[in-house]
């Protein structure tokens, strides 16, 4: 029971009973036929069992499938953002067009980023191409053409209790 060991990453519950079998759930509903029963399976083990790659594209199909495409494009974003290497193409939101202010700040940086540039004010106008490349990746929307700045890499999670122990000491 060792902190490195038994990872807190998730609710665990002993004997092993519940991990995993949201999941298993939403796949068995689906060969059902069972469609909403499956994407409400695949969410409810997003919740508590954690993230999966095929559970949240899973789901996010299920929901489009039933009509529910605005809730699909944002669990699509969410799970992109969570497993690039896995993720289809992006594709940009259809929330975008209900998103007026992002799309104004979106644009607003853009500007502004090409006017710093112009100026001469390279590393200025690189955060602010940044800052663009990262909300617009989040929403689907290809890179600018005239960003030249490259996304800092995804943040690596670390558990919340991993230097707990050290300070105790």
């Amino acid at each position: 029971m060792d902190e490195p060991t038994w990872s807190w990453a998730r609710d665990r519950a002993e004997p092993f009973f519940g991990q995993g079998h949201a999941a298993a759930a939403g796949d068995v509903l689906a060969a059902a036929g069972l469609g909403a029963a499956a994407a409400a399976a695949w969410l409810a083990s997003l919740a508590c069992e954690g993230w999966s790659a095929h559970a949240a594209f899973a789901a996010a199909d299920e929901l489009q499938r039933l009509g529910r495409a605005d809730a699909a494009a944002a669990l699509r974003l969410l799970a992109a953002a969570r497993f690039p290497s896995q993720a289809p193409a992006a594709a940009p939101t259809p929330l975008l067009p209900l998103l007026k202010q992002t799309k104004a700040y979106l644009d607003a940086l853009l500007q502004q980023a090409e006017a710093l540039r112009q100026g001469g004010r390279e590393v200025a106008a690189a955060v602010l191409f940044a800052e663009h490349e990262r909300l617009a990746t989040r929403l689907g929307l290809p890179p600018a053409e005239g960003s030249r700045t490259a996304l800092p890499p995804l943040p690596v999670p670390r558990a919340l209790g991993a230097t707990a122990s050290s300070r105790t000491r």
